[in-house]
């Protein structure tokens, strides 16, 4: 009797958790609306806001790098155009391997999108680089236009070191090409 109790106790705790964190989507819906957009703008955007939820994007340009704190819905709006030049509608998905890519530290130079998840004629690194730029204009857009709400939303990121690579003991390097030659003659 007991277990059962505690049971139900916790999946009622879990259900007022999940109740109080709501969803946005009426808040979501308000925006479109005001902006007028279409129903794959509007679909753009939803897809958007919830594939960054939670999500701390990171801009990297060379060595530096600067840090989205938090991805404001404004900032989900302004990128939903960019989509929606660059997916086809059905394959809005798609959008969940940018998030990944642009909240990692470490990650490859350039995001590479699937040929089959883009609009026909789209070059699958443009479409990445796009992407990425479109995201950094619209987040520093909103923090330029808003100076309360933007203030401390961008910040500095310092990038992971790489590591070096350690040499067995014992173990000389390799001498170069020409050297293994000169010594042959």
């Amino acid at each position: 009797m007991t277990h059962s109790l505690m049971k139900w106790i916790g999946l009622g705790t879990a259900a007022l958790m999940l109740a109080a964190c709501g969803s946005n989507e009426e808040e979501i819906l308000a925006i479109a609306k005001a902006q007028k957009m279409s129903k794959q703008q509007t679909a753009a955007f939803k897809a958007c806001a919830g594939d960054m939820r939670g999500r701390q994007p990171i801009f990297i340009d060379g060595k530096t790098a600067v840090q989205l704190v938090k991805v404001p819905l404004e900032v989900c709006a302004c990128h939903s155009k960019s989509m929606v030049k660059l997916f086809k509608d059905d394959k809005l998905i798609a959008h969940q391997r940018f998030a990944a890519y642009i909240a990692k530290a470490k990650r490859k130079p350039e995001l590479k999108l699937s040929r089959r998840d883009l609009k026909t004629g789209s070059d699958p690194i443009k479409g990445g680089a796009l992407m990425v730029e479109s995201f950094r204009t619209c987040a520093n857009d909103y923090v330029s236009k808003n100076a309360e709400l933007g203030a401390g939303l961008i910040v500095p990121f310092e990038l992971p070191k790489p590591k070096e690579k350690k040499k067995p003991e014992g173990e000389e390097a390799a001498p170069a090409e020409g050297e293994q030659q000169a010594s042959k003659s």
